[in-house]
């Protein structure tokens, strides 16, 4: 995180902007998925969501759980962790899809996003690293579920590489399959030819979590803007009042780049 030069050994108090609760940890275990609020779980990612979502909505940053009902907002997540999704329901009119369960949205299928279109806010955290190719279908999926001038709060692991790498650019017809006590991806590409990929890397669990490809910190700002967004902000500077710091812990370079993950807004063009 940039200007993030603090002694690990530094207590780091903050007030968590999502259920309202005073928290203290020392500087050196802040890390983008932990840190997490002694009351309601939340982690810095989560608290960095909120952050950006009622700094978009309000102007300012607003703990979560103070902010009065506001049905006429409409928004919608992507299998938003309940310490915030639950807090979300109750102030807008906001929908938690899933991929597998109702409320079904699949950000790949134009015929799911049709049925979820012009909310005034959209939240996709850490989940275009999973989707099938061509990723940009999603990136324009995106903006085609906003209103014009609509909020996106976006979220990608990435990393300070000169270019995506897509692990699976020829991916169609795939399945993971278990051989020898290891998983295994069969894909036969359009073309009909047959492809085996060993060392699959799986994010908190198996099946749909599986990474597709490593984003480019750069070439996500991109996508971004070629999919119809502006006044795209990283949220890349810490927010110690509500906890949001972190500094990249070692081993998490990915093929000698390092990680940065910031949680990013963007607006719809008019």
């Amino acid at each position: 995180m940039r200007n993030a030069a603090i002694d690990p050994d530094t207590v780091l108090r903050f007030r968590c902007n999502i259920c309202g609760q005073q928290n203290e940890e020392v500087a050196g275990r802040f890390h983008r998925e932990l840190a997490p609020c002694a009351t309601c779980g939340a982690n810095v990612r989560f608290r960095g969501i909120v952050h950006a979502l009622t700094e978009g909505l309000y102007g300012a940053s607003r703990v979560l759980r103070e902010l009065p009902p506001d049905e006429p907002t409409t928004g919608l997540g992507f299998s938003d962790d309940r310490c915030y999704a639950s807090l979300l329901e109750s102030r807008f009119a906001y929908l938690n899809t899933e991929l597998d369960a109702a409320p079904v949205l699949d950000i790949t299928k134009d015929d799911d996003v049709a049925r979820y279109m012009q909310a005034d806010f959209v939240i996709c955290s850490d989940v275009l690293e999973h989707v099938a190719p061509p990723v940009d279908r999603a990136f324009r999926n995106l903006a085609a579920l906003l209103r014009p001038g609509g909020l996106l709060v976006f979220s990608v692991p990435s990393f300070d590489m000169p270019e995506t790498v897509e692990h699976y650019p020829r991916f169609h017809d795939a399945s993971i399959v278990e051989l020898g006590g290891e998983k295994v991806l069969l894909n036969r590409t359009a073309e009909g030819e047959l492809e085996t990929f060993r060392n699959l890397v799986f994010h908190g669990g198996a099946g749909s979590t599986l990474e597709m490809r490593l984003f480019a910190e750069s070439d996500v700002v991109t996508r971004l803007k070629n999919a119809g967004f502006h006044r795209i902000r990283a949220l890349d500077t810490p927010v110690l009042p509500i906890g949001y710091y972190w500094l990249q812990a070692p081993g998490e370079a990915r093929g000698g780049f390092e990680p940065r993950g910031y949680v990013l807004s963007a607006r719809r063009m008019d």
